[in-house]
């Protein structure tokens, strides 16, 4: 009786430590399976641009939230953008562009004021052509490429935010190219930069403008692309409003193994709205093509190039 009861007591420790075995093990499952939890949370929360590793996770990366107000302010989306929207050859083309529309240009003046200038493409073509140039982008990377690559054109470059500010006046030649027109949030905003475009030109000076148009996109709109670039791809996805008024985007940049993606809108204006607001600002030779090759603006144009003088 002695034996088995000193068998029993011997029994019962070994039994509560595997018991005490298996209690660990599930609490380190616990413990892991809750921080599996919080990442989770903290994924699903993360900011606007989201860069995620894929080659990490066969998971999509998320977009948290819809298009918000001054995305060209956002510095991330113009690094990320670099390599698509200023391939190289984008600078032959801005040759060919300001060769074009200098042919149009009829004055003495040389100075310039590029507006939204990016990289600084049309800035060096005109710096070239002998103009006295000031170049300005709300872009700090922008710029600063800019920089680097027309370094001995004497070009002034100036980060400024053009929607706040705007303290330019008397210039031979304005330019806005590129298809930057309309990216502020509201049609206020857009007709007031209009207008300082137009107080920036001395008289019998000229202001160019390329958009796009209501009657452009919606005579032909490509809803959705991708794109190969430089080490990457991008994907988009663009949406019109039913009026008209403005075009949606969502951009996605794939490049060495991560992607990034964001949400852009422009503001959309017809012909006739540009041309009321030039004649009140005492413009009065207005021309209008579809195109650098002297195209005519009409049904299969892909975009609109405004050239207007101010009268003397």
């Amino acid at each position: 009786m002695d034996h088995a009861s000193n068998q029993r007591t011997v029994a019962r420790p070994r039994e509560r430590a595997t018991l005490g075995r298996h209690d660990a093990k599930a609490t380190r499952f616990s413990w892991l399976h809750s921080c599996k939890n919080m990442l989770k949370k903290i994924n699903s929360t993360a900011a606007f641009a989201t860069r995620t590793s894929l080659t990490s996770t066969k998971r999509r990366p998320r977009t948290i939230g819809r298009q918000v107000g001054r995305w060209y302010a956002n510095e991330r989306y113009w690094v990320d953008s670099y390599p698509f929207v200023f391939p190289s050859y984008t600078w032959s083309n801005a040759r060919i562009e300001i060769d074009f529309l200098l042919s149009q240009y009829h004055s003495v003046g040389k100075s310039c004021l590029d507006l939204c200038c990016g990289i600084g493409r049309h800035s060096a073509a005109l710096a070239r052509s002998g103009f006295d140039v000031t170049a300005a982008d709300s872009s700090r990377f922008l710029i600063a490429q800019a920089r680097k690559k027309t370094v001995g054109l004497g070009i002034t470059f100036q980060r400024i935010d053009l929607e706040k500010s705007f303290p330019y006046r008397n210039f031979d030649l304005v330019i806005n190219l590129g298809c930057s027109f309309g990216q502020f949030d509201t049609d206020r905003q857009n007709k007031q930069f209009l207008v300082n475009m137009a107080s920036a030109v001395s008289k019998g000076g000229y202001l160019v403008i390329n958009c796009l148009t209501r009657e452009v996109v919606q005579r032909g709109f490509r809803r959705r692309g991708r794109y190969k670039m430089k080490g990457g791809y991008v994907t988009y996805r663009r949406t019109k409003a039913k009026d008209m008024s403005t075009v949606t985007g969502v951009w996605s940049f794939l490049r060495r193994g991560f992607m990034s993606r964001y949400h852009t809108a422009y503001r959309l204006y017809d012909l006739p709205w540009f041309v009321d607001i030039l004649k009140e600002n005492d413009f009065r030779d207005i021309y209008f093509y579809g195109g650098y090759e002297d195209q005519e603006y009409g049904e299969r144009s892909k975009e609109l190039i405004i050239l207007a003088k101010r009268t003397m």
